[in-house]
């Protein structure tokens, strides 16, 4: 039912222009706290905060680079030691509203299994490391000693065997605006940020950190992967690695800022040009910025849009959290659709209607529909075997 009313949503927006060019996507672990049994069906640990260290806890995906991001898909984690088989399965459902290229994921993603998923399904991923190796904190200390502006090792997680993929870390600018404020020690006031990666960059060796240059700003475009292939070389005489890129192009940017008079929010207007692959590491960590709208959207399902429950029946947490989603969605929809219509600027003006003004509407403006019989539930019956149409739970165990 969530799948089948969400995309009806999602067609809503789409010839607006919305998703023009977005092919990236933010994967998240998000919880709903629970305060009750900690043996209570699916609710199992995570981090403690609000005094509590337990949750349901639900796998979302969401489109990056809009300016109020769309949940694609949400699936409660009924096993949390193999995250693949839940990441492979969603996967196959985003591809049946974008071709996506890139994914920016949290780090409850950095874990074998679904590094593995991500690899198998060709996506280039960002990850988040919060609690990451030892050699974190060399990468990071090695930087600082040499005033780098990041650093680098091959790596993989878990049983990914070694060299596979990349760690590097970088300055956190959130963190650092965050310790300044508060007033933190000095070792603090510092902060760096790990993540993992499959994306290699031109780049050889980290620059020099220079806070008083440019700060290059990275638009969100496609990725022109099949008109780029980036071999390394080794340099026999110094031992360095030239990243050599292969029928590379330059791509033209566009950003979706406004929406005009026509009734498309995508302005077409074009936007700097850049190399890919990325010049460095930095580029990529800048990226992955831009899904913190996403973090902060489910922010405002939980604290807006969900009901409160205390009931301990996981599928009816499931019911209450995809309603919730769905509002969100709906929020979404309302004010692309407004703008498109009157042409009001959603990056100049921000959204015209707040969630309070929707979920108002909903409960003081109620509007009978005649929706008529759906003959087909959800057209992703086949791709998730054993949808049970309360909420989407999967049964993994099949």
């Amino acid at each position: 039912m969530f799948l089948a009313a969400n995309k009806e949503i999602y067609d809503l927006i789409e010839p607006h222009g919305y998703f023009d060019g977005k092919n990236e996507i933010a994967g998240d672990i998000t919880d709903w706290r629970f305060y009750g049994d900690p043996e209570t069906d699916l609710a199992g640990g995570t981090k403690p905060a609000r005094n509590t260290a337990y949750a349901w806890q639900f796998l979302t995906v969401s489109v990056v680079g809009t300016l109020s991001p769309l949940s694609l898909i949400n699936q409660l984690l009924e096993s949390r030691s193999d995250k693949g088989q839940y990441v492979r399965k969603l996967l196959n459902v985003i591809e049946t509203y974008l071709d996506v290229d890139r994914g920016y994921f949290d780090s409850g993603f950095y874990e074998t299994s679904p590094v593995r998923a991500l690899d198998e399904a060709g996506l280039e991923f960002v990850i988040r490391v919060d609690d990451g190796p030892d050699r974190v904190d060399d990468l990071i200390a090695e930087a600082r000693a040499n005033n780098w502006a990041w650093n680098v090792m091959d790596w993989g997680v878990g049983d990914i065997e070694d060299g596979k993929h990349l760690l590097f870390v970088v300055p956190s600018e959130k963190r650092r605006s965050r310790t300044e404020s508060d007033g933190d020690d000095e070792d603090e006031a510092d902060p760096w940020i790990a993540f993992y990666t499959n994306i290699e960059w031109t780049v050889d060796e980290p620059a020099t950190r220079n806070y008083d240059g440019p700060i290059e700003q990275i638009e969100l475009g496609q990725h022109d992967r099949q008109h780029t292939q980036t071999a390394l070389s080794s340099d026999a005489e110094s031992g360095t690695q030239q990243a050599k890129a292969g029928n590379s192009k330059r791509k033209t940017c566009d950003r979706v800022s406004t929406v005009n008079g026509e009734g498309s929010v995508n302005d077409k207007q074009p936007r700097m040009e850049r190399d890919y692959p990325p010049k460095d590491p930095t580029v990529l960590a800048q990226a992955y910025r831009s899904r913190w709208g996403v973090e902060s959207g489910y922010d405002s399902i939980k604290n807006r849009f969900l009901p409160k429950s205390g009931s301990t029946e996981f599928f009816k947490r499931v019911y209450y959290f995809n309603y919730a989603v769905l509002h969100y969605n709906m929020w979404t929809a309302a004010n692309v659709m407004h703008a498109a219509e009157t042409g009001h600027d959603l990056e100049e003006g921000g959204k015209a209607f707040t969630a309070d003004d929707i979920t108002s509407a909903l409960s003081e403006d109620p509007v009978e529909l005649d929706i008529g019989e759906v003959n087909d539930l959800s057209e992703f019956a086949d791709l998730l075997q054993g949808l049970d149409p309360l909420g989407g739970y999967v049964d993994w165990k099949e």
